[in-house]
């Protein structure tokens, strides 16, 4: 599944002000006092005055939990996420049973980048508090983000069976089902949470890549164009789009040239083309070529098998292979890939400006595609230009619309003199 929701952290903030700001009891009238204080200017949005009264109680009475807890509201929302941390640290060994610290310690280690301890905290203040639907969700959310699906089962369950109206249970559902090859439920699941919500972009992209995956090509065609609709500047549900009309039988050749030159209009504008490359000249009698291939599919694919077969011919002296992933995916295949190439280099997570920066770098001399509008693509980076030369081959034969790809690497049999320009 490409680009599951990994959504903003939200915690509906000042929903829960009556939970995250209740004055503790059997605490001194001042102690009280500067609570209430804290609270009624976090009440009004006054976040200040709010950690001044609550710095003030700290000061004066260092073993108030409900202090430190409070004031680690704020620093979250203020995203000061390292200082929160630490106060909400200690929160939680002041008062090991408060579900409110730990929560709150969960999203500010999460965005200090510790997404595991978050899980960690995120588990605790359910174990305390069972009901705590946006701990749920948050950690939900966050175990997608890691690619860990199978432990949350029972929390997705849980979450569904305490809010079963809510979009985004369902929709990791339908993501833990889609990864567990169980399509028929997936699918149920995103349909779903786009009828409780019909903006949700994610939920009807996923949909799409579900019935895409079973062969349900006119169900596909419908969820991309909502996806496209709710997001028109997607260039993901875009490429899908794409993919399904090389193949609907409702879609002339011109049809799809002019939406595949649209989808190229699209990228280029968002892109800063590369002119000059650091790339000697190269002769027969000089350095070897440096060769990119970009894919995601260097893995138990048919492109990844295909290529095996080839790598394995080509003269070394001549030619030196860097491969460009776009999947996180790597197995047996990918092991027996690897020898072929003098670099490895993931560009998952980043974005085409950095990925075209670092195939720059490599001094790559011509830079291969082997998706298309397949999945796991990454057609927006050929149209920074990064190298001199680039060439679609072997994934996608249709066009991929994208002006700054050079060639089409094919042979009379995919491409008939017919079809050729």
């Amino acid at each position: 599944m490409q680009s599951p929701l990994f959504a903003k952290l939200f915690h509906k903030s000042f929903s829960r002000l009556k939970d995250l700001i209740a004055p503790p009891e059997n605490k001194t009238n001042d102690a009280t006092s500067d609570l209430k204080l804290g609270n009624a200017f976090l009440a009004n949005g006054d976040l200040t005055n709010a950690s001044e009264c609550y710095r003030q109680t700290m000061l004066k009475y260092p073993d108030n939990a409900d202090a430190y807890i409070n004031l680690g509201f704020i620093l979250n929302e203020q995203s000061f996420y390292e200082q929160a941390a630490g106060v909400l640290q200690q929160a939680t060994l002041l008062q090991p049973n408060s579900a409110d610290a730990h929560y709150l310690l969960g999203i500010s280690v999460q965005h200090l980048g510790k997404s595991a301890l978050a899980i960690l905290h995120y588990k605790k203040a359910i174990a305390i508090k069972p009901d705590f639907e946006e701990a749920y969700y948050n950690l939900c959310n966050t175990s997608f983000t890691r690619m860990k699906f199978e432990p949350i089962r029972p929390y997705i369950e849980k979450a569904l069976a305490l809010n079963p109206d809510r979009a985004e249970f369902h929709f990791f559902a339908g993501n833990l089902e889609y990864f567990s090859e169980q399509f028929d439920k997936a699918i149920h699941h995103f349909t779903r949470a786009t009828q409780l919500r019909t903006d949700f972009y994610d939920a009807f992209k996923n949909l799409g890549k579900v019935c895409l995956q079973t062969g349900e090509i006119d169900a596909a065609f419908r969820a991309y164009s909502s996806a496209l609709t709710i997001n028109p500047s997607s260039i993901d549900a875009e490429s899908c789009l794409l993919f399904i009309q090389a193949y609907h039988s409702a879609t002339s050749p011109s049809d799809y040239l002019a939406r595949a030159q649209q989808f190229g209009d699209h990228v280029d504008k968002l892109a800063k083309p590369y002119t000059n490359w650091h790339t000697d000249n190269v002769t027969s009698n000089s350095q070897p070529l440096r060769i990119g291939l970009v894919s995601g599919d260097l893995n138990l694919h048919p492109v990844a098998f295909f290529l095996e077969s080839i790598l394995g011919q080509l003269n070394r002296d001549k030619l030196q292979l860097y491969a460009y992933p776009t999947s996180p995916l790597e197995d047996q295949l990918s092991a027996k890939l690897k020898p072929h190439f003098v670099a490895w280099n993931p560009i998952v997570g980043l974005s085409d400006e950095s990925a075209a920066k670092l195939i720059h770098t490599d001094k790559i001399h011509i830079l291969i595609d082997l998706s298309g509008h397949t999945l796991h693509n990454r057609l927006s980076l050929f149209a920074w230009k990064p190298a001199p030369i680039q060439v679609s081959w072997l994934g996608y034969l249709a066009s991929t619309g994208v002006k700054q790809i050079d060639y089409l690497l094919a042979d009379p049999i995919t491409v008939p003199e017919s079809n050729q320009v």
